[in-house]
């Protein structure tokens, strides 16, 4: 078994009413689902496939990680879930910058990444509660790396409410 972030969800249709329940094992184990035992309907995962500890950053349209996804390892100029991106999930050690603007322009935000220093992932089910709050749909470009000195630091292996 590889290691992952999976996102078990009763709905995957981007009705935006689904319950979705997510899951980071870091070795080999069962894991019991809680809330969605019995319900599930559809299986996604988020970041690198074979490592999870690879910097990746995985945006998706909907809140609580539902609806259409789009996945990057490295700078994405132009988003093409740019207008509709409302929750992410960042794997690795990487910081993450997003935009406001294409090609890195706008407004920018630096998300980094907290203590303690681990692989746990940091879950956004809703760019609302980032502190700047990032209105859904405003992210349009993202860039590895911290390159601006506005700052969230997101922890790690718990969403970020």
């Amino acid at each position: 078994m590889i290691p992952k972030v999976v996102i078990f969800s009763t709905d995957f249709n981007g009705a935006g009413n689904a319950l979705t329940e997510k899951v980071f094992q870091s070795a080999e184990t069962c894991v019991n689902l809680f809330d969605i035992s019995g319900y599930v309907s559809s299986v996604k995962f988020a970041g690198d496939f074979y490592d999870y500890r690879n910097a990746t950053i995985t945006f998706y349209r909907d809140t609580f990680f539902q609806a259409s996804e789009e996945y990057g390892e490295f700078d994405l100029p132009k988003l093409s879930l740019h207008g509709r991106i409302a929750s992410f999930i960042i794997t690795g050690s990487s910081s993450w910058t997003i935009y406001y603007g294409s090609n890195f322009t706008g407004n920018a935000i630096c998300l980094q990444l907290g203590l303690p220093l681990s692989y746990e992932p940091a879950f956004v089910p809703d760019t609302l509660h980032l502190d700047p709050a990032v209105p859904h749909g405003s992210i349009a470009s993202v860039r590895k790396g911290c390159w601006t000195k506005k700052v969230c630091i997101l922890p790690r292996g718990q969403e970020h409410e």
